[in-house]
């Protein structure tokens, strides 16, 4: 068959609940006024299926240009290939909202390294290793979730990111 529109974002593209080795989820909702000052203090960006690449890259830790970070990411993720491959969907990372499947794990990688692949679940547990950061994502519609090595002491401050995740979106926020 044919690709298929979603009616909601699936987890490539989305935060997952699902425990994995890098994930620190805490499945639980901050208290609504650290909300309230998180959303206020976004940093947009074009996106463009760029935004999660966009958001850290913005982030005044990080020295990397979103492209580079994208790279650094895709090659981290191939050299891992073995801890990620369980964890991806099957899908190829399309920008479009479009459910197309992928034959292979390292055709997911080719793609995932061009400009504007949607980068998710899986990108952002490279990330965290990538920039040996702790990267907190946080919205109104998704439990907040930590992202980095849990067997490492919290980096220091301008290694923590943190991110606002809307409707498939994701911004920096200003800490």
């Amino acid at each position: 068959t044919g690709p298929t529109r979603r009616s909601a974002p699936r987890t490539r593209r989305t935060l997952s609940s699902r425990a994995v080795p890098s994930d620190g989820n805490t499945g639980q909702h901050p208290p609504a006024d650290w909300l309230l000052r998180a959303e206020r203090n976004r940093r947009p960006n074009h996106g463009q299926g760029n935004c999660l690449f966009l958001a850290i890259a913005g982030h005044p830790g990080c020295t990397a240009s979103h492209q580079e970070l994208r790279q650094a990411v895709v090659g981290y993720l191939r050299a891992h290939t073995d801890e990620f491959m369980p964890m991806w969907d099957g899908l190829m990372p399309t920008p479009n909202g479009v459910d197309i499947p992928c034959p292979s794990f390292e055709d997911y990688l080719r793609h995932m390294a061009e400009d504007g692949a949607w980068g998710g679940h899986l990108e952002l547990v490279a990330a965290a290793h990538v920039l040996g950061a702790a990267i907190l994502v946080c919205g109104h519609s998704v439990p907040t979730s930590l992202f980095g090595d849990r067997h490492r002491p919290m980096p220091e401050v301008e290694r923590r990111y943190a991110l606002w995740y809307a409707d498939g979106h994701y911004e920096g926020i200003r800490t």
